[in-house]
């Protein structure tokens, strides 16, 4: 597979998993993958503060395996689409290990 068609399904598997844990909300309420493959192995995606749970994050880390598991997900979180500029934090995903911003762990743990 080339490189553009692997990060091709990688981003639509990712986008698949957000609607799976959300199946009450739009994919446009909830992702925004950038289109750019920039060929560095890493996916970057854009999500809803609403979008993120353990669960999200656990399924997503679980699609860097095999012909993904030199791969990393860049997620970042946003309040909103409707105001980009509340940025809340960004995590990191490898297939062993996740990297996540205080304040995205915050919102995962219902402090924020």
């Amino acid at each position: 597979m080339t490189y553009a068609r692997s990060d091709e399904e990688l981003a639509r598997r990712i986008e698949a998993e957000i609607l799976t844990s959300n199946p009450l909300l739009r994919a446009s309420e909830l992702v925004s993958t950038n289109a750019d493959w920039y060929p560095n192995k890493c996916r970057s995606v854009t999500l809803v503060k609403r979008a993120l749970s353990v669960h999200l994050l656990s399924k997503l880390q679980s699609l860097l395996c095999r012909e993904f598991g030199d791969w990393r997900i860049f997620a970042n979180l946003l309040e909103s689409f409707d105001s980009p500029q509340t940025d809340v934090g960004c995590v990191l995903l490898l297939h062993d290990r996740a990297v996540i911003q205080l304040s995205v762990q915050q919102v995962l743990d219902g402090v924020a």
